[in-house]
């Protein structure tokens, strides 16, 4: 290796301290005074930050092993907690951070994150279609039709709904302001509101279905963004995965059933 070889920010593993000793270069420096030369180069331990200046010539032993290719990143991520009384924590929001000038700063943020373009797509308006159909006159007459000539075909009504539970991620790019079209989807997974009727089943769930509906109101926040700050409850899971677009609308909209407000119900499709 050669001196000019050994670059910034290049990584090298010191083996005399065993596997994970990994050190940044920080700048190399040559120079002669009189009889005198000098070649060193600068190293910082990426973990302690102790920092060494090793002479060249005891750079190339072959103590000091090259990390081609790896890079050294720091991270640090911001999180926000509910606390409740019993001590138990709830993650509200996560976000990443930069340190400059010695304070953490935020970037790339969950409120950066750019959302898909707000569409409506050909997904969401067959969905719409098809639950408008099931309650219109001729919608309701064929039903009967049905039942009446041949009754095992209702029982194959389930699997139109399945379909309609995994085509959910269309409803992304809907926000607070269509309320009306995300109640006449939520139909579609609850038709009786039975689940949004049920009671919580806890506090901590009731709080979290109240955040939800809180932080959906205040902002230009889509379904996207709403489900990047809602996580899973069950401690069976890892609560700080985000829950699925289905699992997002059925919290959203027992979240309206139990803690709207009258228009808000309205709205939704919610008769009081």
């Amino acid at each position: 290796m050669k001196f000019t070889d050994i670059k910034k920010d290049q990584l090298f593993e010191f083996q005399p301290e065993g596997r994970g000793a990994v050190y940044e270069v920080l700048k190399t420096d040559e120079g002669n005074s009189g009889d005198y030369k000098w070649q060193t180069v600068m190293l910082g331990n990426v973990n302690s930050k102790k920092i060494v200046s090793v002479p060249f010539d005891d750079f190339c032993t072959g103590e000091w092993e090259l990390l081609d290719g790896y890079k050294f990143e720091v991270q640090y991520e911001k999180v926000k907690y509910l606390i409740l009384p019993d001590g138990e924590r709830l993650v509200l929001s996560k976000s990443l951070c930069e340190e400059i000038k010695g304070t953490l700063e935020p970037y790339g943020s969950l409120k950066n994150a750019k959302p898909p373009k707000h569409t409506v797509s050909k997904g969401i308006k067959k969905i719409l279609y098809q639950q408008s159909a099931k309650q219109t006159a001729v919608g309701h007459a064929l039903a009967q039709a049905v039942e009446q000539v041949e009754p095992v075909q209702e029982e194959k009504a389930e699997p139109k709904q399945e379909f309609e539970y995994k085509d959910l991620t269309r409803v992304r790019t809907l926000k607070y302001d269509d309320m009306d079209l995300l109640g006449r989807i939520y139909v579609t997974c609850d038709p009786e509101y039975a689940l949004a009727q049920a009671d919580f089943m806890n506090k901590k769930s009731e709080l979290i279905h109240e955040q939800l509906l809180d932080m959906f109101r205040v902002g230009d926040m889509n379904m996207y963004d709403l489900r990047l700050r809602s996580y899973k409850m069950s401690k069976k899971t890892d609560p700080t995965k985000n829950i699925s677009y289905h699992m997002l609308l059925l919290r959203l909209g027992k979240a309206i059933y139990k803690k709207g407000t009258s228009q808000e119900k309205k709205e939704f499709g919610i008769n009081e």
